[in-house]
């Protein structure tokens, strides 16, 4: 462990964890789909059709980053977007071909990376990680939701 005061930080032990988790996704993965493209790509696998506002609540992203990673993932031809047909104002977002191959050939090389990542602890302990990450992300959906 560095000698320093910057160990005292989460952010620090955070932001080092995503580094390690970027090389490896871009070692193992793909260096051109990142893993958060590939988690929308699960979601919309798993939810064809689905509404760009449920999408958010399914992903737990800002409207904001959501609409800019649509954005590239359509100029990839891995989704496609499209105005709902009997609400228009609503807007729908689907795999396309190429997007379902995508998830296909990169699911089990992610599901690698998922347990590199915990390779240093034991089964009880990547469980209580997850538990925990989970316990953050929820708290911060409610702090977000009550603010608006």
């Amino acid at each position: 462990m560095p000698d320093s005061d910057a160990v005292n930080f989460r952010s620090y032990w955070l932001r080092r964890t995503l580094q390690f988790h970027g090389h490896l996704w871009h070692q193992h993965v793909s260096p051109e789909i990142s893993s958060i493209q590939f988690g929308l790509l699960t979601f919309l696998r798993d939810h064809p059709g689905v509404g760009q506002r449920q999408l958010v609540a399914l992903s737990q992203l800002d409207k904001s980053t959501l609409a800019e990673l649509l954005r590239r993932m359509e100029q990839k031809g891995l989704v496609s977007t499209s105005r709902h047909a009997t609400d228009k104002r609503r807007k729908t977002v689907d795999l396309t071909e190429a997007g379902s191959e995508a998830v296909k050939k990169l699911e089990a090389k992610a599901r690698t990376v998922n347990e590199l990542l915990v390779a240093g602890l034991d089964e009880a302990e990547a469980r209580e990680l997850d538990r925990l990450l989970g316990k953050l992300l929820a708290a911060e959906q409610a702090r977000a939701a009550a603010l608006s």
